[in-house]
């Protein structure tokens, strides 16, 4: 849908002819690839991977620059519904922008090492201080955030970030284009779902669905993270690290 929207053209057999005749391919007759894509009938890869490699993606990505953004994030491998081993996850953190997302989810320079020795030990806060900046990024470095606390039984990290997940949705489909946000809200009632569902060992087995209020203090708190990071901006040091204090103790 990025592309669709960046090319101006959403009859996925004319993008096709679009795409082919920029690229300097001769086109004869549409294949119909593009539109068994945007169907979901077919992926534009072979094989499942954090970062798969999709000729289509990459040849696009040189015609509309950051087209690609919400293809290659994270956040698709981690929402499938199986078992996560702690190489997979280090991967997709690996992929993540290192300016304050990909820091809070690894331990520090690549080393010899196995990759859950390689993966941070969470804090309540790292869901709040990963969604001070809405973007797709973000929303990847959630659900990294996500597997891991589900990966370390952190039960109420794992359900903090969920929370997080859906507060970053509500905000990304207010930005994107009409057809990606269709897409995006999608994402959110799987997420929701997901939570919705979710049984967690807590002096017995509970469900406990993120409610209204659940988001209203993930905002606040978030609110609080935003306002103390334009006081450092600032130099004004002393209020930020209150507004800190704030965003980590607010009931």
């Amino acid at each position: 849908m990025c592309v669709a929207v960046a090319a101006n053209e959403f009859s996925p057999t004319r993008l096709e002819k679009h795409l082919n005749s920029l690229l300097g391919a001769e086109f004869k007759e549409a294949t119909g690839v593009w539109r068994s894509y945007c169907e979901g009938a077919s992926k534009p890869f072979k094989k499942r991977a954090v970062r798969p490699k999709a000729v289509w993606a990459e040849e696009v990505e040189r015609l509309y620059p950051a087209t690609s953004r919400w293809f290659y994030s994270p956040v698709w491998f981690l929402m499938e519904e199986t078992e996560f081993y702690p190489s997979e996850i280090y991967e997709c953190a690996k992929q993540l922008p290192h300016d304050g997302l990909a820091e809070h989810l690894l331990s520090g320079d690549e080393l010899d090492e196995s990759a859950a020795l390689m993966l941070s030990e969470l804090t309540m806060q790292v869901p709040l201080l990963l969604a001070v900046n809405p973007s797709p990024a973000a929303l990847g470095a959630m659900a990294c955030a996500m597997r891991r606390a589900e990966l370390a039984g952190q039960v109420s990290i794992f359900r903090r970030a969920g929370i997080g997940m859906l507060w970053l949705l509500d905000r990304l489909i207010l930005k994107e284009s009409l057809p990606v946000r269709e897409c995006l809200r999608e994402l959110r009632k799987i997420v929701k779902e997901k939570f919705d569902k979710q049984v967690y060992p807590v002096g017995g087995l509970i469900r406990s669905p993120p409610k209204r209020r659940d988001l209203e203090e993930f905002s606040k708190r978030v609110k609080l993270l935003k306002a103390a990071e334009i006081a450092f901006d600032k130099c004004d040091w002393e209020k930020g690290e209150s507004l800190i204090d704030q965003a980590f103790s607010i009931k």
